[in-house]
């Protein structure tokens, strides 16, 4: 993530742990302090000194190194990609509408697409989409797109049903079976990309 503290500034890293156990009400042995110095050293030592000085003004806790570097890195979290998604499906029908398909699949993403695909189709969404239900469209893609990531990942992913891809005279849309992969495949190509 950074560079090796150096051994100077691994003093001025522990003094300040040792100020905020006392301030904590904590006492904190020298083997304790060298493990958690240990435990922050990869880090860069001004954005670790940054966020021990100014630990109080959030938090009366003492500040344990995993805590440290959840702040200096928060971790993104399934719901925080859902709404990625969430929010690529819904800007796109404003940005391309249903007519560029193919652009707005590009823009969405394989994830995103897939949950497009499920939820009836582009052409689908881009008619059904409006303000009045923009919120519960959100959440649907939000938490489709959680679902399918999870089954992508222990492999309990199924296809998506073949109606979308279905013409009404009940033979398949030749630009669907072009498009349509396997989707696990799909899925896991697109979670690999990261």
């Amino acid at each position: 993530m950074g560079c090796k503290m150096t051994n100077e500034q691994k003093i001025q890293i522990s003094e300040i742990l040792m100020a905020r156990a006392e301030i904590s009400g904590r006492t904190i042995s020298k083997p304790a302090i060298r493990m958690m110095i240990e435990d922050l050293a990869d880090l860069p030592f001004e954005r670790v000194y940054a966020t021990l000085q100014a630990w109080g003004r959030t938090s009366a806790e003492f500040p344990h190194p995993a805590k440290v570097r959840e702040k200096l890195a928060p971790a993104e979290t399934e719901i925080d990609d859902g709404r990625d998604i969430a929010s690529k499906v819904i800007g796109a029908v404003a940005r391309f509408g249903s007519y560029q398909g193919e652009r707005a699949r590009e823009y969405i993403g394989e994830v995103g697409w897939e949950c497009v695909k499920r939820m009836g189709g582009w052409v689908g969404i881009c008619s059904e989409l409006s303000e009045d239900n923009k919120g519960v469209l959100f959440a649907q893609v939000r938490d489709l797109s959680m679902t399918l990531k999870k089954k992508s990942a222990n492999g309990t992913i199924a296809k998506a049903q073949d109606w979308p891809d279905m013409l009404p005279d009940g033979s398949r849309n030749a630009q669907s079976i072009e498009t349509r992969g396997d989707v696990a495949k799909l899925i896991s190509d697109a979670l690999n990309r990261k």
